[in-house]
């Protein structure tokens, strides 16, 4: 049985998750890491050490979207909230 690409986790994130949070280990590729106070707000770290933010969400009716910031578009914890 293959294991999946990406793991998932949840957690109260912080500067100091953030700045913590380490790439995932082989073979998988990437490691997503949930808020648990502000849904849909997800920390994505690839097996590189590449960290984004994501935001999902849904409209009214549609399909689950996702919109994907990348490491430059939110210098710190703190806007990324603030944008939500």
């Amino acid at each position: 049985m293959r294991e999946p690409v990406e793991k998932s986790e949840s957690a109260r994130l912080t500067d100091r998750t953030v700045q913590a949070a380490k790439p995932p280990v082989p073979p998988r590729k990437r490691l997503n890491i949930r808020d648990t106070e502000v849904p849909g707000l997800v920390l994505r770290v690839t097996d590189r050490g590449v960290k984004s933010w994501s935001i999902r969400y849904r409209l009214k009716g549609q399909e689950q979207r996702r919109e994907v910031y990348g490491p430059s578009s939110i210098p710190s914890f703190c806007d990324a909230r603030l944008e939500q």
